[in-house]
């Protein structure tokens, strides 16, 4: 896989290229945060070697977003189980002009499985840390919980990034209550504001699908094998999907019957319903699946009557 800067007259991001059937997933990242629905992606078709086959997708951006953000193309090769990142940006040195703020909801699971949901506050490109502040307030007023400690993480590129959560009450978040996060640093000539408020709509809850390993899969070498979880039909695109071995969550210790789960985005299906899927790949051992373990996919989404919905899945005789 390559990228590249664009052009002066031709500002689009870098092809993707992978070896391999073009069964892959390509996500672009803007200042580390996956964007959804801008970029162009062409069919996949035969590269010069033999059996290999090639993916471009383009990313437009204006020449001032290109000078004042970084930008990553993640690739993802399902069959083979490769991952590769590469990122670009320009050259310039950092000024205050490129720090940015981001504002993030709770995750699903966090409201309605451990019920701890905290906003997060991240800021990207900060040249130092030099009289760097973040607080947070409650737009109609009223008391907040104290903020977790900031976490300041120097990068590759010589900045900083810097990141703010603040842990509230579910029923806070669910009655539509607006905060705002505040960022002051010593280079920046008047504070960064940016508000966040549960989103008003629309709810439709997905459909949920747990898939056992592909027969051509079964019958191969490998070691492992493949579950698939699919989610589908949801709105908004805020949803988490877990994967559970007979009832207890995959160990993080490793070890020759440790699980791996792959993630993915959620992506817009193609209609006018203005919904999105979402696939999610637990690996397993051989030994484990031909033993009749079972496996439990486990979907929260604020569409569902429960908040979550479960489904099993185990080797069945014969098979």
């Amino acid at each position: 896989m390559t990228s590249s800067p664009p052009s002066s007259s031709d500002h689009q991001g870098p092809p993707a290229h992978r070896r391999g059937l073009p069964d892959l997933c390509l996500t672009w990242l803007v200042d580390g945060v996956p964007l959804l629905g801008h970029a162009h992606t062409e069919e996949a078709t035969p590269d010069r070697a033999p059996g290999t086959f090639r993916v471009t997708s383009r990313l437009n951006v204006t020449t001032a977003e290109w000078r004042e953000q970084s930008f990553s193309c993640q690739v993802e090769h399902t069959a083979s189980g490769s991952f590769q990142e590469v990122t670009a940006r320009s050259c310039s040195a950092p000024t205050a002009s490129l720090i940015r703020t981001f504002v993030l909801p709770p995750s699903p699971s966090d409201l309605y499985i451990s019920q701890t949901p905290k906003l997060l506050c991240l800021v990207t490109s900060l040249p130092s840390d030099e009289g760097l502040a973040v607080t947070w307030s409650r737009e109609s007023g009223g008391h907040l919980r104290p903020p977790l400690p900031l976490q300041v993480t120097p990068q590759f590129n010589g900045t900083f990034s810097a990141t703010s959560e603040l842990p509230l009450a579910a029923g806070d978040w669910e009655s539509g209550a607006a905060f705002v996060c505040r960022v002051s640093h010593a280079e920046l000539p008047a504070p960064l504001e940016r508000r966040l408020q549960r989103r008003q709509g629309k709810r439709l809850p997905p459909s949920v699908f747990l898939l056992p390993p592909p027969p051509e899969e079964i019958s191969g070498p490998r070691p492992s094998l493949s579950l698939t979880c699919l989610a589908r039909g949801f709105f908004p695109e805020a949803i988490d999907i877990q994967w559970h071995r007979d009832g207890h969550a995959p160990s993080a210790s490793g070890g020759p019957a440790h699980p791996e789960v792959t993630p993915w985005e959620p992506r817009r299906e193609q209609g006018g319903e203005g919904t999105y899927f979402l696939y999610s790949r637990l690996e397993v051992t051989r030994q484990e699946w031909e033993g009749g373990a079972a496996f439990v996919c486990t979907v929260v989404h604020e569409g569902l009557p429960l908040r979550f919905l479960q489904r099993r899945i185990s080797r069945q005789p014969g098979n």
